[in-house]
């Protein structure tokens, strides 16, 4: 296990330092470890839709439409066109929730966009909020399976990084 990760600011900033979609997939899989049935989507041509997920795998209803932003900056503020997009997205896959996943913060734009939606339950999470909800043991899978290079732009575009 990485111990530098003691806290969920140390999660969050372990989780700024991977690629985008190993955080899409570190975001299912911490889901998935709640009991969730949660699946990440193809890279691209999502329509802003980076995790989907149901109550079990027999269910054919969606619980939540997730999207999943990865910031390198700390005070990095997501906008209000992440949860538009997953309202776009919601109006084909019909879910109970839009949850948007963040390493970043949320600012007024999209906490009043999300506080005005009545037809689903909006929820910004913030990764350090979801360090909380893990075990020691699933942060250890994590940091195994994940390379992380925080403060390091596009490190998986280097070639003298290793590309997981």
């Amino acid at each position: 296990m990485d111990d530098s990760i003691q806290s969920g600011e140390d999660f969050e900033r372990w989780c700024s330092g991977v690629k985008p979609t190993a955080l899409e997939e570190i975001v299912a899989t911490i889901y998935r470890e709640q009991g969730w049935s949660a699946h990440t989507t193809p890279p691209t041509n999502d329509g802003g839709v980076d995790v989907i997920f149901a109550s079990d795998d027999s269910s054919s209803d969606i619980d939540a439409l997730v999207q999943v932003k990865r910031y390198t900056g700390i005070y990095t503020t997501v906008d209000a066109d992440a949860l538009y997009k997953l309202q776009e997205a919601a109006k084909t896959h019909d879910p109970n929730r839009l949850i948007v996943v963040s390493t970043g913060q949320f600012g007024n734009p999209i906490e009043t966009e999300a506080a005005d939606t009545d037809d689903y339950v909006v929820e910004l999470v913030r990764c350090r909020d979801l360090y909380d909800q893990i075990t020691l043991e699933v942060v250890s899978l994590l940091t195994e399976t994940y390379s992380s290079f925080p403060h390091r732009k596009n490190w998986w575009e280097r070639s003298d990084y290793p590309n997981q």
